[in-house]
């Protein structure tokens, strides 16, 4: 039997999975990928790692049952992993939407906006956000890109640049340039004030998440930052992602978010105007 798992980046698949096999005996497939490993990663066990060279010898050999590509690295699943007998075989597949599909198709969003009799800026709207497109605008979308509704419905991928990770401490540092990669992200966190950051914090359950923070462009307090993690920053302060605390005295104190103690003996009865970004965290995701 094969349960299978299809969403488009971030929506919670792996979350889902995991959950699952804490309860039932089930085999999580493993993918194959050119990226590198991770320092808590076990090769055959979180995935095969190989080389691009091997990758494309093996899509040449029609080994996967589906593959993506995601900015420079391959993913990939096995037919092998189908090929095992009494168990419940689970797959994490991705769905490829609006976006992919008009350029499968050659197509642009003014051509599709004139196919389907609607103006250009409904069709923005819908291709940047798959969730606000109703079923029956799905379908008459469909019939023009030669897909079912569900491919539209279910969105599709968006990519940013991954610039920055966060350490333990809750410090955040720009990756070195060679570091930096393209990451899917969903549709509708996609735009100029987002800032993503690789929580790089082993030992947590955050380690290896991605997490987004819509950033005004004004760079002005988020009086809503109070009471929760946020990135923050400041001229009298570095970077930092931690718990923006109320001392009830109408300060602030910033703590490390995982053990709640202050992360430098300077960062306490902080007025609100000493902060130029307090941004809080507006979702957290597993990139694969």
């Amino acid at each position: 039997m094969i349960f299978i798992f299809s969403g488009p980046s971030g929506v919670g698949k792996s979350t889902i999975i995991n959950e699952l096999i804490k309860h039932k005996s089930l085999y999580f497939s493993i993918s194959h990928t050119t990226r590198e490993k991770r320092h808590n990663e076990t090769d055959c066990e979180d995935y095969f790692f190989v080389t691009d060279e091997k990758f494309k010898s093996l899509i040449k050999d029609n080994y996967f049952i589906e593959y993506e590509k995601y900015g420079t690295d391959y993913y990939g699943t096995g037919k092998n992993q189908l090929q095992k007998p009494d168990v419940i075989t689970v797959l994490d597949v991705e769905v490829n939407g609006a976006t992919k599909l008009l350029k499968d198709n050659d197509m642009s969003q003014v051509d599709l906006a004139k196919q389907l009799g609607r103006d250009k800026t409904t069709v923005n709207r819908w291709v940047k956000n798959s969730r606000e497109v109703a079923w029956d605008n799905a379908v008459e979308i469909a019939k023009v890109l030669k897909c079912h509704p569900v491919d539209i419905i279910e969105g599709g991928k968006s990519e940013i640049i991954l610039e920055y990770k966060c350490d333990w401490n809750g410090r955040v540092v720009e990756l070195k340039k060679e570091n930096k990669i393209q990451i899917p992200i969903p549709f509708e966190y996609n735009h100029k004030n987002i800032k993503a950051v690789l929580m790089d914090c082993s030992g947590t359950p955050s380690d290896g998440e991605i997490w987004l923070f819509d950033i005004n462009g004004s760079k002005k307090f988020n009086k809503n930052a109070i009471g929760k993690v946020c990135y923050l920053e400041s001229k009298r302060m570095k970077p930092a992602i931690a718990l923006l605390h109320p001392n009830g005295d109408g300060t602030l104190s910033i703590l490390n978010s995982f053990n709640n103690k202050l992360i430098d003996k300077s960062y306490t009865h902080l007025k609100a105007s000493d902060l130029d970004v307090a941004a809080p965290v507006k979702v957290k995701y597993d990139p694969e």
